[in-house]
């Protein structure tokens, strides 16, 4: 079994005094999701930071900047 890792990011931003949540709809099945992709697809022995901040960038025109690290598994 080969094993695949991805990550991405929940950004967030204030508006009005409140927090605000960015999700993208995904192209295959059009539900909504956190931008994220596989680590390593694009670029050999990228680090998850890397490529979190890059997919956020690419899936949503967004520039992000990493505050906490949220690991799910």
């Amino acid at each position: 079994m080969k094993l695949e890792f991805s990550a991405g990011g929940i950004v967030v931003k204030k508006q009005n005094g409140q927090d605000v949540i960015l999700v993208s709809q995904h192209s295959q099945h059009h539900g909504w999701v956190f931008p994220k992709g596989l680590i390593g697809d694009h670029i050999k022995d990228e680090k998850k930071e890397d490529t979190a901040l890059r997919e956020v960038e690419e899936e949503t025109g967004v520039k992000g900047k990493i505050i906490k690290n949220i690991i799910f598994g």
